[in-house]
C-alpha cells in the first residue's frame, strides 16, 4: 500500500507518488515514468518494486472484496 502522504496526484489516468528519491508516475495503460533516475539498472529495480507494489495492492483489494463461502 502506498501511504497517502506520499501520493502527489491521483486522477483517472495517472497515480503520481514519491518513492524517495524518485517520483513515480503510474498510468492506467501500464506506462511507468520514474523521475530523478539516470541508470538503467536502477530504473529496472525501481520498476520491479513498483509492479510488485501494484500486484500486492490488487491482491489485497481482491481479498477484501471477496466473500467467503
Amino acid at each position: 500500500m502506498i501511504p497517502p502522504e506520499r501520493i502527489l496526484a491521483n486522477t483517472n489516468s495517472v497515480l503520481v507518488y514519491r518513492e524517495e528519491p524518485y517520483t513515480i508516475s503510474l498510468f492506467r495503460n501500464g506506462r511507468l515514468l520514474i523521475g530523478h533516475i539516470d541508470e538503467e539498472a536502477e530504473a529496472s529495480k525501481v520498476a520491479n518494486h513498483v509492479w510488485r507494489t501494484v500486484k500486492n495492492m490488487k491482491f489485497a483489494e481482491a481479498e477484501k472484496s471477496s466473500t467467503p463461502i
